[in-house]
């Protein structure tokens, strides 16, 4: 586990690996833990539905770095979910989007905190 008050850009690099390597990770959000995948990756995707017990039909959430990422994520970025983006991000908020022809149906973006922010 991370201690943000601690955190050092180093602590990722574990993580990170697991994650390049379609492994799968925990880690802590503002309201609960999450176990996450590298959203590019359609194995590890796959393998995130099987131990959540996802059915492919329910969307994921994507924890996003920074806004930005949503326009290349999702159909379109409604005046009311920008308003919320300005608002609430980061922080504990999921806002569900019509997504691109490749996410499926609904693409759920939410942008954590940063360790040490």
């Amino acid at each position: 586990m991370l201690d943000p008050k601690s955190f050092r850009s180093e602590d990722l690099e574990e993580p990170s690996g697991i994650l390049r390597k379609g492994g799968l990770v925990a880690f802590p959000t503002e309201t609960v833990y999450g176990l996450g995948a590298n959203a590019h990756d359609p194995d590890a995707i796959h393998r995130l539905r099987e131990v959540k017990g996802r059915p492919p039909g329910k969307p994921l959430t994507l924890h996003i770095a920074s806004r930005d990422d949503v326009a290349r994520l999702v159909e379109e970025v409604p005046r009311s979910a920008r308003l919320l983006m300005d608002r609430y991000w980061p922080g504990p908020l999921t806002i569900v989007f019509p997504a691109t022809p490749d996410r499926g149906s609904a693409c759920g973006c939410r942008r954590t905190r940063s360790p040490g922010s």
